[in-house]
């Protein structure tokens, strides 16, 4: 069998890419105002503290990423410009000459290297810390070559390289966590104005390095509640909205106003076990929770159909994808379970859900909480907003936790960095084994060969179930029919910089 290497892979996406945007000129009045509705608040515009699609999906519009994966997962050069590896633990990056930022600061190799090393800082609580731990130092060549320097062979790293969005140094520096809410970058958009919880509003920079956007403001209105947010999606308040419940599809798509954009997702729902305490320290217990879920009910009666069976933590959307057998749902398994660990009469449990992050997940976790019933194990569920559900996540609330991850990179890296790998696991997940296979999966330059180490790598998680991993999800955007050329991505970023408006 012919081999591939991680370079040779890296030049083919970006050979088959088409780029990030078309030289078309600004159109008129009509382009004046676009209005989406979003489903959370992003509660930092810190690129380096962002967690989640929507919050990277407005940053995106403000700060350029080193690299971007579009719709298609392919790799497309956007602050670099072209890569190679020097050697097996140094990454050369050529930087875009001539863009500044919004403040008029330079882009140069120096912003490259503040963002990283303030992301991996010792003291940093970044979320994206995980992606890039591996780099050991920033080097800069000059002012527009920059070198990334590991402390190990890891050929990932330009995958994850599409998650920071670069940072002027100068300012990041003097407004320290200002940067959070007047965010500066080098996008095609400059930030007018963030009210937490209300609105991000962001309007054309008309110095931009690359292709102007068509539409000269937008306005991301922060509308938690699904049905507001269809209402004013139906009204024409909003012209984009995140998240359409899967049960209001039909009606929206009833509109001749309106669409709605569907297609595979790479987020991966799941439920996560606090893994480095009791309970769910046991993995009889684990086990017992995965076949107390009917997962397939779910999908039929809640989600209305549009859901696949989780057949790994990944998606087969994503490099790397091994499926395997789901756990089927056993209610009298789990009771045997749930007694084998200890729990003959029942247990109860802190449950926490995301509300509203991805399509009805409230309604799932309720539905969630009746199977558990059934066999002994007592929920008390706690389903708040977005900002606090990661806050409670972080600070140990929940025994268990319900949300969706997936990697936008197209790479399963960032994914097992942030939930399985024993220092940045979000349930404190450790295995050693685990550890092992995706260190050696990163320093392996061989794509078939990763492929295999990350098939049992999936293989040793699905077997050792620190996940309840429930379905595959389906990205659902409400569309405005005046809204031209919106393309929707896997990760379900909104990405407005090609559209129009008529």
């Amino acid at each position: 069998m012919m081999r591939m290497s991680w370079s040779r892979f890296v030049t083919v996406l970006l050979l088959g890419a088409l780029g990030l945007g078309t030289a078309h000129g600004v159109a008129g009045a009509a382009n004046d105002e676009l209005t989406v509705g979003m489903n959370v608040d992003p509660v930092t515009l810190d690129p380096r503290h962002t967690f989640g699609t929507p919050s990277i999906s407005i940053v995106y519009h403000i700060a350029d990423k080193l690299v971007f994966v579009d719709s298609k997962l392919r790799l497309i050069p956007q602050l670099a410009t072209a890569w190679e590896w020097k050697d097996s633990t140094t990454l050369r990056l050529t930087l875009r000459k001539g863009v500044t930022f919004h403040n008029g600061e330079p882009f140069t190799a120096e912003s490259v290297k503040y963002t990283i090393e303030s992301t991996i800082a010792s003291d940093s609580k970044s979320y994206h810390k995980s992606f890039l731990r591996n780099i050991a130092s920033v080097e800069v060549v000059d002012d527009h070559t920059v070198d990334l320097k590991t402390s190990a062979p890891f050929y990932p790293l330009l995958w994850n390289l599409t998650f920071p969005n670069m940072l002027p140094p100068k300012a990041a520096r003097a407004m320290g966590a200002q940067i959070g809410t007047k965010l500066i970058g080098t996008g095609p958009y400059r930030l007018v104005e963030y009210l937490p919880g209300q609105r991000v509003v962001v309007e054309r920079n008309e110095a931009y390095w690359g292709p102007k956007p068509k539409v000269r403001r937008i306005v991301f209105r922060i509308i938690p509640e699904d049905g507001t947010r269809m209402a004013a999606l139906q009204t024409g308040e909003v012209l984009l909205a995140e998240n359409v419940p899967y049960d209001q599809i039909a009606r929206i798509e009833a509109s001749p106003n309106l669409s709605v954009a569907i297609q595979p997702g790479e987020r991966t729902i799941f439920m996560a076990m606090r893994f480095d305490r009791p309970p769910f320290s046991n993995r009889d217990l684990r086990l017992a929770l995965n076949h107390a879920i009917d997962r397939e009910a779910i999908i039929k009666h809640i989600l209305s159909g549009r859901g696949d069976l989780a057949t790994a933590p990944v998606v087969p959307l994503m490099f790397g994808y091994h499926g395997m057998k789901p756990y089927p749902y056993d209610p009298t398994r789990a009771r045997e379970l749930l007694a084998k660990a200890g729990h003959p009469q029942g247990l109860q449990i802190k449950f926490g859900s995301s509300n509203g992050r991805n399509p009805m997940d409230k309604q799932v976790a309720e539905a969630i909480v009746g199977q558990l019933a059934r066999v002994g194990i007592q929920a008390e569920l706690d389903a708040p907003e977005w900002g606090t559900f990661l806050s409670n996540v972080r600070t140990g609330k929940y025994d268990v936790f319900m949300t969706g991850y997936g990697a936008a990179s197209g790479h399963p890296d960032a994914l097992f960095a942030v939930n399985f790998e024993s220092v940045g696991s979000l349930n404190k997940y450790r295995n050693e084994k685990v550890d092992a296979l995706l260190a050696q999966a990163r320093r392996t330059a061989d794509m078939e060969a990763a492929k295999r180490i990350y098939a049992e790598v999936q293989q040793v998680i699905w077997e050792d179930a620190p996940w309840a991993a429930l379905y595959f999800n389906q990205t659902a955007i409400g569309v405005n029919k005046r809204v031209k050329g919106f393309v929707s991505y896997p990760s379900g970023h909104i990405v407005l910089r090609d559209v129009t408006l008529e």
